[in-house]
């Protein structure tokens, strides 16, 4: 990056910021998914180690009155763990969660390298800018086939958009106003930013 200060067009700071947006939203978006397919994965191992520990606890404690509630106990567990299992795999919770954790890694790099450009965007000509600027766009769009294979919904859409524009403290273009959070949902009256929910 050289030292001169060079004054860059609003169009290219509008591309620029565009890019920060969704290459930050996309990322945010996919941690999300990222840490619920993980808890969910997580909840299925650990019904899984709850029945064996609670029959080994009672064998070793030979409590012969406890003996019923616990095998009833174990019983439901079991089930329930058998039908977690069962969605995990028809929902193909390992794959997503291996898709989301390489799609949220690939936005953060492109994210990281437009803050770059951002930051030193006045010692950068013109003509420099829009070269590295595409160059992050034609990554950009080489993962839109794969992310939208992953089915992304309307409210994780407006999620992501709400978490960027409030890290990046960027105004909505609808109500003009910079989100002072980023919750998992809301029933704000902007449409574009602040209405959503989302299913955990």
């Amino acid at each position: 990056m050289g030292d001169a200060n060079f004054e860059q067009s609003t169009e290219d700071l509008k591309l620029l910021n565009d890019l920060r947006i969704r290459t930050y939203s996309t990322h945010i978006l996919f941690a999300r998914r990222v840490n619920v397919y993980t808890r969910r994965l997580r909840v299925v191992s650990f019904t899984g180690f709850v029945v064996p520990s609670l029959m080994g606890s009672l064998v070793l404690a030979d409590k012969q009155w406890a003996t019923g509630s616990v095998i009833t106990l174990s019983a439901i567990i079991l089930i329930i763990q058998f039908l977690l299992s069962l969605w995990g795999v028809f929902a193909k919770w390992d794959d997503k969660l291996s898709k989301a954790m390489s799609l949220q890694i690939q936005e953060l790099r492109i994210f990281n390298e437009s803050q770059k450009l951002h930051a030193f965007r006045n010692t950068l000509s013109p003509e420099e800018l829009r070269k590295k600027m595409s160059e992050c766009w034609d990554l950009e769009n080489s993962l839109a086939q794969d992310e939208h294979s992953q089915e992304i919904s309307h409210p994780e859409k407006v999620f992501g958009y709400r978490s960027a524009l409030h890290h990046l403290q960027i105004s909505c273009p609808s109500c003009k106003k910079v989100p002072l959070s980023a919750p998992q949902q809301m029933n704000g009256e902007c449409r574009v930013c602040s209405y959503f929910r989302l299913h955990f």
